[in-house]
């Protein structure tokens, strides 16, 4: 009988073929090895399927739906298909830090308290890295003050309690679209603290095009009614 891994990496994937393999090399580069990588590709027209297929780490499996559901849709999928304690938030574009897995999940171990801990992260754009604009090492009490008025933490960089998520239905909220992380921090919240480790552990890729850059008004105007 196979073992469950530790880490859970839920990844959604869309027109992914051309970044997906450099973000999967970041994981298995991590020192901290017990983990398993769930990709939802969500149609891609292009080859983002053959690209994981081939990508030849066992850890790494790839499921396509019947259909093109969105980034929402493709994390429940890649949620429900998954069997660690820790669920490990990422895009298809980001890159993780080789100590990433082995902090979070050192952290989550230590403070049974806290349901979520992100890291600090910086920008990645045409192969330089910057500082973030956002800022790193907020302890739990500002993070909680942070979130009356913005999502403080960026996805990729989140690890978070599996049984905790589970309580919720469902996982991310499709009406939520542009906001289900925030929505998702929200509603984990209500369990336990959320904390950061400060150090940069994520590269967050500046991507032309994506949903980040093309829909920031929709994202405020949801966050907005969220809150509110």
């Amino acid at each position: 009988m196979t073992r469950d891994p530790t880490v859970s990496v839920i990844i959604p994937a869309y027109r992914a073929a051309s970044l997906i393999a450099e973000t999967l090399d970041s994981l298995t580069a991590q020192i901290f090895d017990d983990f398993e990588v769930i990709v939802v590709d969500d149609c891609s027209p292009d080859a983002t399927l053959a690209v994981v297929r081939a990508y030849g780490d066992p850890r790494v499996r790839v499921v396509r739906p019947e259909r093109n559901g969105g980034c929402v849709h493709a994390r429940n999928l890649a949620f429900s298909l998954a069997r660690g304690r820790y669920i490990a938030g990422l895009d298809h574009d980001d890159l993780c830090h080789p100590d990433r897995f082995a902090r979070q999940v050192a952290f989550l171990d230590s403070y049974p308290d806290v349901v979520l801990v992100g890291t600090g992260s910086k920008l990645f754009e045409n192969g330089e890295k910057r500082a973030h604009d956002r800022a790193n090492g907020m302890s739990s009490d500002l993070i909680d003050w942070m979130m009356l008025t913005r999502n403080p933490l960026v996805w990729s960089s989140v690890m978070f309690r599996a049984d905790v998520a589970r309580k919720l239905d469902p996982f991310e909220r499709p009406d939520r679209h542009y906001l289900e992380d925030f929505d998702l921090y929200h509603r984990m919240r209500r369990y336990g603290r959320i904390a950061e480790i400060p150090d940069p552990l994520t590269l967050y890729r500046i991507v032309p095009g994506s949903m980040s850059q093309t829909g920031t008004q929709r994202m405020l105007n949801g966050a907005t009614m969220l809150l509110a």
